[in-house]
């Protein structure tokens, strides 16, 4: 028997469902929520098992640990780190890495940022009276000793890990190291083409000039710097979109519309709202060159959709994202490639044809199919 331990999210139904498919094993499925009673969003399925963490139902449904041969953490958050730390030696212990569970630690997060983003971020008042001086220093002390104790939190969760999970092996190698951490890598990512895309014509869809920036309304977009590039850049009548309804402090989104307008003007067009599917699709399919200026690997689902339907994608280099699409041979570019020239023309019928087939090839159901298998027979 084996257990999956997760929170509510869009990808876990299409999990599920592949999982039953790949495992004959009995598996269960158990959603942690913030209180008991609270009902789920995204996830639909009527087999998952609902509680909040450490409550008396939660420890009912998960029963004895001991019992499993394996059990999966599905995003390794804060929440979960002392249950992790909990399970007995003897159990294997499959870490399926998202991103945001390590990348969004202070160690990691401070080298995501872009110059002009950081610049907004780091842009802190300054006390003036001594005794504002001394609450500043004391609250900047506090955070450092609540981040430290965060940190020795993870490593004893990780150093109970056997397995990491994930689809970018140099991602892997970075945590290993900075962890000193003892698991074994996992070729393995949720999706496939199929699930990522929408019903298109992809020789046809792509006409438009419109721009999309980014995935999200967290800093790590580097929305600023993005929209910096496209200063010297004529436009014309092209839209560019920037998705900004989450994951972003209202603090921060009021920069990146103060700045997106000041230098874009009528043709900044900020997301503000979640945008049903096909609203977004619509949008997606009106956009000819697309910036993802991210310095850690996020937004592949985007990723995956865009290329597909013919985008022009543009990347941040250091991206450990980039350098694997850009290893595999896709027809993708650099941020530092972004001019007038560049923004002249649209992707070829050629280099859309190209990466089509290799999304297919290394992202499709066949190649999704051995990752599962490979990722549930451990």
């Amino acid at each position: 028997m084996v257990l999956h331990i997760t929170h509510d999210d869009k990808f876990i139904d299409f999990f599920i469902a592949r999982a039953k498919q790949q495992l004959n094993d009995v598996q269960r499925f158990v959603i942690y929520v913030p209180v008991d009673g609270h009902k789920l969003k995204f996830v639909k399925n009527q087999e998952v098992l609902i509680a909040s963490l450490y409550s008396e139902a939660f420890n009912k449904i998960v029963g004895d640990l001991s019992s499993y041969r394996t059990i999966y953490i599905h995003y390794l958050s804060k929440e979960l780190l002392k249950f992790i730390s909990s399970i007995p030696k003897g159990i294997k212990v499959v870490w399926i890495f998202w991103g945001a569970d390590v990348f969004d630690l202070p160690d990691f997060r401070n080298g995501h940022y872009l110059e002009n983003t950081s610049s907004v971020l780091n842009r802190e008042e300054i006390p003036q009276s001594w005794v504002a001086k001394g609450l500043f220093r004391l609250k900047t002390i506090k955070k450092k000793h609540y981040e430290s104790l965060d940190l020795r939190q993870y490593q004893k969760a990780i150093n109970r890990v056997d397995f990491f999970a994930h689809y970018i092996y140099e991602d892997y190698q970075i945590i290993k190291n900075y962890f000193k951490a003892d698991f074994n890598y996992i070729d393995f990512t949720y999706g496939t083409v199929e699930q990522f895309t929408f019903p298109l014509n992809p020789d046809t869809a792509v006409g438009e000039t419109n721009v999309l920036i980014g995935n999200s309304a967290n800093p790590a977009n580097n929305h600023l710097d993005a929209i910096q590039l496209l200063s010297d850049v004529h436009l014309e009548h092209s839209k560019v979109y920037v998705p900004l309804s989450y994951s972003g402090s209202e603090e921060y989104i009021s920069q990146v519309i103060s700045g997106g307008k000041r230098i874009l003007g009528d043709k900044f067009t900020p997301l503000l709202d979640f945008l049903m599917p096909d609203e977004y699709h619509a949008i997606l399919k009106s956009v000819g060159f697309a910036i993802m200026p991210h310095k850690r690997s996020q937004a592949w689902g985007n990723i995956i959709a865009l290329l597909w339907i013919g985008v022009k994608v543009f990347m941040c280099g250091e991206s450990n994202l980039y350098k694997l699409l850009n290893c595999l041979g896709f027809k993708i570019y650099a941020l530092d490639e972004i001019d007038e020239i560049s923004f002249n023309s649209l992707l070829t019928s050629a280099d859309r044809s190209l990466n089509q087939s290799l999304l297919l090839k290394h992202f499709g159901e066949e190649k999704s199919n051995e990752r599962y298998h490979t990722l549930l027979t451990i």
